[in-house]
């Protein structure tokens, strides 16, 4: 998803899943994007946003309070909305059915929640001091430095995967009172689990905050070295590296012009898409969207043919 406000844009990925097979994931991802294509339309992370370009050194990449209270507040105000529906549609209803069961047969019925699905989502605001990533779950993104003279350098905006492999978030969910068996996140009286520890929906797994929809919050200063950034969904970062993804890119981008970059970009998603095949012997989905960061950069220059005699 791509949307724009003055000089800033908003690039995002939104990687759904769900028990009813890929269209209800499809779905569950469609959703999250439309909702957040009004993300720069929200009055309080818009006026964080310009405070945070405005008074931030050059070299500051700390996240002002300010800016990570407002961006966390959409994700959770999303997410307590489809809490809501869930409640209404599904909760309420199964537990009146299990109120009236056992008062029929005089004896407790056991229940779990039905899990509905859910998605990761990872958003960088692009200003041109800034950018600005939030994320829940293990979709990533990575920034191109690519200076003229070195090697491309992978610069992560995404510091960490929301999953039960990282300690932190591992002990965050025990302490809510959650399980991990196999690399999987498990909660008490809800069917099934999840192999990330933070998303949007997912709501019976939400309960007591086992999962969580607070997303991280990283902030990079911008340089004119920075030529373009990938964002991906796990299926890409589970067999490429974000240096493997930054190389590949930028052979298929190098010299395209002006003229050419369509169809460069094209490439350069195929590209990634296809090693992520060679990669992985049962690949999931993979969602890449690259933007590019400067398109003056020299990364992307048609060498200029030599006149005849030289």
């Amino acid at each position: 998803m791509l949307a724009q406000r003055e000089a800033v844009r908003l690039c995002s990925v939104f990687d759904g899943h769900s028990p009813h097979g890929q269209d209800g994931g499809t779905e569950e991802a469609e959703r999250a994007a439309a909702h957040f294509e009004r993300f720069l339309l929200n009055a309080d992370v818009w006026a964080a946003v310009g405070e945070a370009r405005r008074a931030s050194l050059a070299t500051d990449d700390s996240t002002p309070e300010r800016l990570h209270r407002a961006i966390t507040t959409v994700f959770v105000s999303y997410q307590r909305a489809l809490e809501a529906a869930y409640d209404e549609a599904i909760r309420k209803p199964l537990l009146a059915e299990k109120a009236r069961l056992e008062a029929e047969i005089e004896d407790s019925v056991q229940l779990e929640m039905p899990q509905e699905g859910g998605t990761t989502a990872t958003l960088v605001v692009c200003a041109p001091e800034k950018l600005i990533c939030a994320w829940v779950g293990d979709s990533e993104a990575v920034v191109a430095r690519v200076a003229d003279a070195g090697a491309p350098l992978a610069v992560a905006l995404t510091l960490r995967k929301h999953q039960p492999s990282d300690e932190a978030e591992h002990q965050r969910a025990i302490e809510r009172g959650g399980s991990i068996v196999g690399g999987i996140c498990y909660v008490k009286g809800v069917q099934g689990g999840l192999r990330v520890t933070r998303s949007l929906g997912d709501c019976a797994l939400h309960d007591g905050g086992v999962i969580s929809a607070a997303p991280d919050v990283h902030t990079l200063t911008r340089t004119a070295d920075d030529a373009f950034l990938v964002i991906a969904s796990d299926g890409l970062w589970d067999g490429v590296s974000f240096a493997r993804a930054i190389e590949l890119t930028c052979a298929a981008l190098r010299g395209c012009g002006k003229h050419g970059m369509k169809a460069a970009l094209v490439a350069a998603r195929q590209a990634l898409i296809a090693e992520a095949v060679a990669t992985q012997s049962h690949p999931d989905d993979v969602v890449v969207v690259i933007h590019l960061l400067n398109v003056e950069h020299g990364l992307f220059r048609r060498a200029r043919a030599r006149r005849r005699g030289d």
